[in-house]
């Protein structure tokens, strides 16, 4: 009885086992054949979409109102990439989203009836790797920039050039790199960098302006720059830009027209002398008679024993009105006129008709450059305000004035010969215009090379006019 109550028991075991077996198994069925008819609806649902210029988000809210899916992501995130267009009929959902996010940074997962739009992450090491730009830092004329700051805007990162200008910046992985490129005396500046990194290995050559500046406003004296607030004299500056704009080609006839003072004289009783250099005052004049004081008429080193010309002083030096004269405006920097009291102080007894200071531009050191100016005129004569008679219409007054009648007939036939002969000229093409002819078309011209080189230490200058 013992025994066979105990197998009963063992029986009754195994049963429950083998039930709990096939309801576990039943169990993954039904999960399996659910994820089955899932994925096999995705696979089933179809849709149609044509648009074009549309953003991906509003395919995508095109797409919605056809399935039931729902789809999660950022409006911004997917908008940035764009408009495009798309044309597809009866395609599944994964072809529609593999079709609408080529060519961007975006992926998708389904998850039930849930897509997921997001960005891909960047798993490679060449993204994770960290970036080398090298480059240098130059100015306007090509010269290096020893010490100029490279800092990475919007961070503390920086680096500072050597003595030949170049840097090496190492940076870690950033989505925009602008550098931000200062020198003292310089301009900032912002270079964007190329998120390419195949191209770091090119060097970067970055060139910076100078920072010009309204500066004081001072007088040259010819020894040293006063401020003009503090100078207590009567002067009157005058830039190169200011001179160009009155007369590209003489100065002295420039300087007429930004002081009063400052007066050229051409006597014309002494006729067309091309020779000879015109007389020149500040002020008013000292002396009368002056042409007898040139101590040679026919050169043009006359007028140095004038006793109404000013004093001329270029660089330091004093300089004769020839050489003034012949100057090309285009190398002067500023001009100065010293006429009162404080210029006698300075130059003395020579200063007594006044001072005109010119500061010339200093050489580039350490190459050798050749400029060539040359300035050319040409002088028209305008004669439209004039309506005069042409040759036909000037024998037609003739004869409305009775000019070719005569009462007498041997006379009356000579006039009429005359008459004949003229309108015969006129036929054949005679028709002068007498007032054109002292005048013509006049195109003047000059020229000025100048070479200029040397160092910080010894400086030239050569000018051929």
């Amino acid at each position: 009885m013992e025994k066979k109550r105990k197998y009963t028991f063992d029986f009754h075991q195994r049963w429950e086992k083998i039930l709990q077996i096939l309801r576990t198994a039943l169990f993954m069925v039904v999960i399996t054949t659910i994820n089955f008819e899932v994925n096999a609806s995705a696979q089933v649902a179809k849709v149609s979409v044509k648009m074009d210029n549309a953003t991906i988000d509003e395919m995508i809210k095109i797409v919605r109102t056809e399935t039931n899916y729902r789809f999660l992501y950022r409006v911004e995130e997917v908008n940035k990439y764009g408009k495009r267009s798309i044309n597809l009929q009866d395609v599944s959902i994964e072809e529609f989203l593999k079709v609408a996010l080529a060519n961007t940074n975006l992926s998708y997962e389904i998850e039930s009836d849930v897509i997921i739009i997001k960005p891909t992450e960047a798993k490679t090491k060449e993204n994770e790797k960290s970036r080398v730009i090298k480059g240098k830092v130059v100015d306007d004329k090509g010269f290096s920039l020893p010490g100029a700051t490279i800092m990475i805007k919007n961070t503390t990162l920086g680096v500072v050039t050597d003595h030949d200008g170049k840097f090496k910046l190492e940076l870690p992985k950033m989505d925009s790199i602008i550098l931000l490129v200062s020198f003292v005396g310089y301009e900032t500046q912002q270079v964007a960098v190329s998120n390419d990194a195949s191209k770091d290995d090119k060097e970067l050559v970055i060139k910076l302006k100078e920072d010009i500046t309204q500066m004081e406003e001072v007088v040259v004296t010819g020894y040293v720059n006063i401020s003009k607030e503090s100078f207590t004299g009567s002067s009157v500056s005058v830039k190169r830009d200011e001179l160009l704009k009155v007369s590209k080609t003489n100065v002295i006839k420039a300087l007429q027209v930004f002081d009063p003072a400052f007066r050229m004289v051409e006597n014309n009783q002494w006729g067309s002398d091309p020779n000879a250099l015109p007389e020149m005052y500040i002020r008013g004049r000292s002396g009368i008679g002056v042409k007898e004081l040139d101590t040679d008429k026919l050169s043009k080193s006359n007028l140095k024993d004038n006793p109404n010309l000013p004093l001329f002083i270029m660089d330091g030096f004093q300089v004769s009105i020839q050489k003034v004269y012949d100057m090309d405006p285009n190398r002067i920097e500023s001009m100065t006129i010293l006429k009162d009291a404080a210029a006698t102080a300075m130059y003395g007894s020579r200063a007594a008709n006044g001072v005109v200071v010119i500061t010339t531009i200093p050489p580039t050191p350490g190459k050798v450059h050749a400029t060539y100016t040359m300035t050319g005129t040409l002088n028209i004569p305008d004669l439209s305000d004039y309506n005069l008679m042409n040759a036909r219409e000037k024998l037609e007054t003739e004869v409305l004035a009775g000019a070719f009648i005569d009462d007498e007939p041997a006379k009356q036939l000579d006039y009429t010969q005359e008459y004949y002969n003229k309108l015969a000229n006129i036929k054949e093409g005679v028709d002068t215009y007498w007032l054109s002819k002292p005048l013509r078309t006049v195109f003047n011209h000059k020229h000025s090379l100048y070479l200029e080189g040397g160092h910080e230490d010894l400086r030239f200058g050569l000018n051929m006019c």
